[in-house]
């Protein structure tokens, strides 16, 4: 894990930033995905494999603000193979 993903984690987790504060070239990097997800900021919509276009997808909601209740989905991230796929699960299928 570079030095910027683990500041930035450390930011989220002392609450200086949200979500939408992150740069676009981090979002879905695994390291701060699960990050995210451990600290409820990132919950899974849907995942799965979509047999039509040949991959996988993941769709999950982030929490945009600072409420509880302000939760709102992200464009799907769609995969080309499998281990890419379970990395940025984490391994949870």
């Amino acid at each position: 894990m570079n030095k910027e993903i683990r500041h930035l984690i450390s930011q989220l987790k002392k609450g200086e930033i949200c979500i939408e504060d992150i740069p676009s070239t981090y979002r879905n990097d695994v390291n701060l995905v699960v990050a995210e997800r451990k600290l409820g900021l990132r919950k899974l919509s849907r995942c799965g494999y979509d047999v039509i276009h040949d991959r996988f997808f993941v769709e999950e909601d982030v929490l945009s603000g600072d409420k509880e209740s302000d939760w709102s989905d992200i464009d799907p991230i769609y995969f080309d193979d499998f281990e890419s796929y379970f990395s940025f699960m984490d391994g949870n299928i």
